[in-house]
């Protein structure tokens, strides 16, 4: 079977709940069984999956710290065996993913203030590297404005110059 596939099946089991992110990345709302409200699931399709590597994952929820998350995208990724795999995700989290929580002492607290904190440090991050390339385009793309002006005013002004720039 192939990720096709697998993706037309998903669609099939959970009509309209499998949200197209872009051309390889794909993410459903996961109802689990004891939690305050659903997680979210977020994959991405990767060249050499299902014979190699599994899909590259993400889980987020209002109520799961960050450092969970991240350890529980681990737990998933180690449950590969060379198959296809993101139903078998989505079967594990709406009925483990409580007592995977509750062995490793996380609350289901839905609002605490250190996960409030823990969101806005993970959105901090994820717009500072934003801002960060959308700075290094726009000044590459200045620096290179900059330079072609300066090209031009040369070579009016001096002809008979020639300059490399």
């Amino acid at each position: 079977m192939s990720t096709e596939e697998e993706l037309e099946s998903l669609r099939a089991i959970f009509p309209g709940e499998v949200i197209e992110v872009d051309q390889d990345t794909f993410a459903l709302k996961v109802p689990v069984d004891g939690a305050p409200s659903h997680c979210m699931l977020q994959w991405k399709y990767v060249p050499e999956y299902p014979i190699k590597d599994p899909p590259v994952v993400y889980v987020s929820a209002p109520w799961l710290p960050l450092d969970m998350a991240r350890l529980l995208a681990r737990s998933l990724q180690q449950q590969f065996d060379q198959d296809l795999v993101v139903y078998k995700w989505i079967l594990w989290l709406q009925s483990e993913l409580v007592p995977f929580l509750q062995r490793h002492d996380v609350s289901l607290a839905p609002d605490t203030p250190q996960r409030a904190a823990e969101a806005e440090e993970g959105k901090r991050v994820r717009y500072s590297f934003y801002y960060c390339l959308l700075f290094a385009s726009g000044a590459c793309f200045v620096f290179v404005l900059v330079k072609k002006l300066l090209s031009i005013l040369l070579r009016q002004f001096f002809p008979s110059y020639c300059f490399i720039l």
